[in-house]
């Protein structure tokens, strides 16, 4: 009986040891500013509702779902909504020092999106969506990942890439879309 009390004792303190480790392990890369409805994120931090001034990490999966929205701000001061009936990974986020990242990986699911870019060199931020990639070039510009994936440029310029055939958006209020190796200005 004795044994057994040890035994179990041994395995729940090794179960929280592991879980505070896993817990430090993770990376936090920002902040939550605002939300509206119910957003949630799971990732190695563990699965948790999110609020104004919950910490986002590396690896995070955020989710919005019905008419909410996140709103983030990373290390780097890049801006990111994540809105309705949304879900994106953030990915990577490596931090090269400065307050700067030397790679932002962000991989959009679906939804729509907001993305204004932060502190880091253009060529830092990477945006992947199943059908297309996203190159930046300092700038803003909301997205949306469905069958295809479409962006409106508000400022700067952006390179949408599917199939290795790319389309260079540089106005204000430029629309393209990408998917199926094609990418077209609109």
């Amino acid at each position: 009986m004795t044994m057994r009390l040890a035994l179990g004792a041994l395995v729940a303190s090794a179960s929280i040891l592991l879980s505070v480790t896993v817990g430090e392990a993770a990376s936090q890369i920002g902040k939550v500013v605002a939300v509206l409805g119910s957003p949630t994120a799971s990732g190695p931090s563990g699965d948790r509702k999110l609020s104004g001034g919950s910490a986002v990490f590396e690896d995070d999966k955020i989710v919005v779902r019905g008419n909410g929205n996140a709103q983030i701000i990373l290390n780097d001061n890049t801006k990111l909504v994540v809105g309705p009936g949304s879900t994106l990974v953030l990915d990577r986020f490596i931090m090269k020092g400065g307050n700067t990242a030397q790679k932002v990986t962000i991989k959009a699911l679906r939804g729509t999106f907001r993305f204004i870019t932060g502190r880091s060199a253009k060529k830092a931020y990477d945006i992947q969506t199943a059908t297309a990639t996203i190159g930046i070039r300092g700038t803003g510009f909301d997205f949306w990942s469905k069958s295809k994936t479409g962006v409106a440029v508000m400022n700067g310029s952006v390179s949408l890439c599917s199939g290795g055939n790319c389309v260079n958006l540089a106005d204000s209020c430029e629309v393209g879309r990408a998917g199926g190796g094609e990418a077209t200005e609109l």
